[in-house]
């Protein structure tokens, strides 16, 4: 009789043996996945006190076991006793628990090893399967994935696999089995899984310790995933700083924006946010894969309206600085529609739409680089990350002084100083030059109503006076220090963003004549500074024409003398 007819449900009445046995037509059953396997592998109630009695459950459990046995029994070589063989020929009920257990115990590992190498792939695997729901031990978790790699699709090989891992005690683990795990990894999982699996594994602290007592071994395919995904474990999911180079950090990141959508979206939001923040700085090229993972990664906050409308400005900004120019557009329509009380998105899209020279928007000039006007400086935006810049104009007669100006700013490596971002001449061959433009002019904040604050006003003479006496450390003359010559920042301090009509002159000659140009300055800021009135001082030393020196210790003593630190 085939054991696969029996009926697992019959129950052989007292004193017949189980010899007389109704056939029943059974439903076939759908073959267990791989996965499922491997899930149900958990140890066995059967292992608990032989002198415990069994439950129903457990009887029923017991039941598909000896169906089991009882097929593979030749293959197996197990050697019964009387009462063994009536329970595995299901002629009487189990129920004593340690004589299940002294049966089971007779299932050999070597010889279930040697029967995988002489079976088919399909039937190594059912023998297996049905040993591992017996005996949930390490080597049969190992030993079964093995046959379904050979088996098995990939996806149900790969699914086992990762079923497979759950059940393992790493911390039982030899280096050996280690090694098969490892290489069980790179052979049943794509590599873009990777990731997602050992970011998840590496949790543990039983498979990180395995793991590094491994590291020398690992195969080629992981090793390179190590270090970094090892950096985005502590960076992003635990927000530790980071002990790894830039780079490892980046690629990590990049590792982790490129994997599957539920994954990122199954993540916390403050994880989320720390993945969206550290992309943002880790792919800077044009259609980068880590693009993908970072709208998803917008997308999940939707719902915090204040979040995603900033989140998308970033985002916008980067897509700007990676080239991708169509991609930013469509980010701001889309939040232009969802959010209309924002004014910015649109004020971006008509930047964008502005006539251009080279990467540098002119949204105040409707004919763009033809309306031109030698020795003028206009308004931009630099296209790459919407930032806000001027267009230094020459003219064409005056093509070799652009030249020496542009080299100029390229040159000076001085605080305060803006440096030259590019130059270039307009399709009608005039010379211009791109600098940053950080914030207001400071001639205009003097002019503004009110005009600046005191410390403000002491402030922009500071960082004016510090930026004279650097131009004339490095021999470069000024004809003045006119405040249109100067930007003042959002954060207060100063930068020269206007070196036309410089010269270069012997240090101590513009030591001198950038004194009488430091004290200049600092008298109209500080007489048009709000509610302040100069210390004696400080005027006396404005009066005398003191060197660049004395006149920058005093401006930094009042600084600190009149500031709210200095009172605290």
């Amino acid at each position: 009789m085939n054991p696969a007819d029996s009926n697992p449900n019959h129950t052989a009445p007292p004193g017949q043996g189980g010899r007389r046995r109704r056939r029943r037509r059974r439903k076939p059953n759908q073959p267990a996945s791989p996965a499922a396997v491997v899930a149900r592998a958990k140890p066995n109630e059967v292992a608990r006190s032989a002198d415990e009695p069994l439950t129903p459950g457990e009887v029923a459990e017991l039941r598909q076991h000896f169906r089991f046995l009882r097929e593979y029994r030749k293959v197996l070589r197990l050697r019964l006793n009387a009462a063994e063989d009536l329970l595995v020929n299901e002629a009487r009920e189990p129920t004593s628990r340690g004589v299940c257990q002294h049966l089971f115990s007779k299932i050999d590992r070597a010889r279930v090893s040697w029967a995988v190498d002489q079976l088919e792939p399909a039937d190594a695997t059912r023998l297996v399967e049905g040993v591992l729901r017996i005996c949930p031990d390490l080597e049969y978790v190992l030993l079964y994935l093995e046959c379904v790699k050979r088996s098995a699709t990939q996806t149900a090989a790969t699914a086992a696999l990762a079923r497979g891992l759950e059940r393992i005690d790493f911390a039982q683990v030899s280096h050996a089995q280690m090694r098969r795990v490892l290489d069980l990894i790179v052979e049943l999982f794509d590599e873009r899984q990777f990731p997602e699996l050992l970011i998840s594994l590496l949790e543990g602290r039983a498979f990180r310790q395995a793991f590094d007592e491994s590291a020398d071994s690992l195969p080629s395919e992981l090793a390179r995933f190590v270090v970094p995904l090892r950096a985005v474990q502590a960076v992003v999911l635990h927000g530790r700083r980071n002990d790894y180079e830039a780079s490892v950090l980046a690629f990590g990141v990049n590792l982790l924006l490129a994997g599957d959508e539920r994954v990122l979206l199954g993540y916390s939001a403050e994880i989320r946010r720390r993945l969206y923040d550290l992309g943002l700085q880790s792919c800077a090229a044009a259609e980068h894969p880590a693009h993908k993972g970072l709208k998803i990664l917008l997308r999940s906050f939707s719902d915090d309206r204040s979040s995603h409308a900033d989140m998308t400005q970033r985002l916008a900004r980067h897509l700007l600085e990676a080239g991708e120019e169509r991609e930013a557009q469509r980010s701001l329509e889309s939040l232009g529609k969802e959010r209309p009380d924002l004014q910015w998105p649109g004020r971006w899209l008509e930047v964008l739409g502005a006539p251009r020279v080279d990467q540098v928007a002119l949204p105040r000039l409707p004919n763009g680089p033809d309306s031109f006007k030698p020795n003028r400086r206009y308004a931009g935006w630099w296209v790459r990350g919407m930032h806000p810049v001027w267009v230094v104009v020459g003219s064409s007669e005056q093509r070799t002084h652009h030249q020496e100006l542009a080299g100029w700013h390229r040159e000076l490596c001085l605080p305060g100083v803006a440096p030259l971002l590019f130059s270039g001449e307009s399709p009608g061959g005039v010379p211009y030059l791109v600098l940053p433009h950080p914030g207001k002019n400071l001639a205009q904040a003097l002019d503004r109503r009110g005009g600046l604050t005191k410390e403000a006003a002491l402030g922009a003479c500071a960082d004016g006076v510090l930026i004279l006496g650097a131009l004339a450390t490095a021999g470069f003359r000024l004809r003045d220090a006119h405040p249109r010559r100067f930007d003042l920042l959002a954060d207060g301090r100063l930068s020269l963003v206007d070196l036309e009509g410089a010269s270069r002159a012997p240090t101590e000659q513009v030591a001198r004549e950038h004194a009488s140009l430091a004290t200049a300055l600092c008298q109209g800021v500080l007489s048009r500074a709000r509610y302040f009135i100069p210390p004696p001082p400080l005027v006396e030393a404005l009066a005398q024409n003191v060197s660049l020196a004395e006149l920058s210790h005093r401006l930094e003593h009042w600084r600190w003398a009149t500031s709210d630190l200095a009172r605290s």
